[in-house]
């Protein structure tokens, strides 16, 4: 019987086919790191936990893979205030959620609820707006750096 992370990772290779794109070993190893975690990564730290499975990964190939991933909404992009480091994190379809980013530590907390009432998204269905994603944030000090 298949675990749930395998079924996750399953369930991804899908998407990438049903997009018409190609399941390369380095792709599914991507998929199962983001998958395997609940953090996230950016280009440089994907690279250094595969390089050695795979030599020939270039960050070139793992920064598209990304993109590609994010285009499909199996990983999100997320863009933290003063840095410029973009980070990945497996976006879990059952679990949305946005994040409380301490300024102090860098620590990221996941916030559950969602600010944006469905108000919100009538008018934008209304004015025939179709979003594809969106991103709330929080900045401010954690408890141990208050």
């Amino acid at each position: 019987m298949a675990s749930q992370a395998e079924k996750t990772v399953s369930h991804c290779i899908a998407l990438l086919r049903e997009a018409g794109l190609r399941v390369t070993p380095q792709r599914t190893d991507i998929i199962r790191l983001m998958a395997g975690r609940a953090r996230r990564y950016s280009v440089q730290e994907v690279h250094r936990s595969l390089s050695k499975k795979h030599p020939g990964l270039s960050l070139d190939t793992v920064y598209r893979t990304l993109n590609t991933l994010a285009r499909l909404d199996i990983v999100s992009r997320v863009n933290l205030q003063n840095t410029e480091v973009v980070q990945y994190e497996f976006q879990d379809p059952e679990h949305h959620h946005h994040h409380a980013i301490c300024m102090e530590c860098g620590k990221s907390i996941c916030l559950d609820e969602c600010p944006l009432p469905a108000a919100f998204f009538d008018s934008l269905r209304r004015m025939k707006f179709k979003p594809e994603h969106h991103a709330f944030e929080v900045y401010g000090r954690c408890a141990a750096c208050a």
